[in-house]
């Protein structure tokens, strides 16, 4: 699945055209590339829409990357939880887990069939 930072320079949009197509705000936008929260599952099937109309699906289905900042380096990484991870909050891990396992799951859903995801090309305005 392409990150939401590779499918926005793929399609060529702006944050403001890019958040307008999955429905969220700019900042939502900067969030989701900078790595600090995730689209929901409605979002990210949104996402994966777009993706398959432009013709730009990845063949892998893993998880969700986790993308880290390293501002030594200036540049992202993608990576297993490290230091930032241990120092969340019991809070902030449990809700991190829970996004992550539903997301698991509605994915594993649709891949046997158990899921029908509703195409929502039609609800989104493709044209630039």
């Amino acid at each position: 699945m392409l990150t939401p930072l590779e499918l926005r320079l793929q399609l060529g949009l702006t944050r403001a055209q890019f958040g307008k197509r999955v429905g969220a705000s700019i900042r939502t936008v900067i969030y989701w590339e900078q790595g600090r929260t995730y689209p929901d599952v409605a979002r990210r099937m949104r996402m994966q829409a777009i993706a398959r109309h432009a013709g730009l699906t990845k063949t892998d289905k893993g998880p969700y990357p986790i993308r880290r900042y390293d501002p030594a380096k200036k540049e992202y990484y993608e990576g297993k939880p490290g230091s930032p991870w241990l120092d969340w909050s019991g809070q902030k891990r449990g809700s991190f887990l829970a996004a992550r396992a539903r997301y698991r799951k509605l994915q594993a859903d649709i891949d046997a069939g158990r899921v029908h995801a509703q195409p929502v090309v039609a609800l989104l305005e493709l044209a630039p």
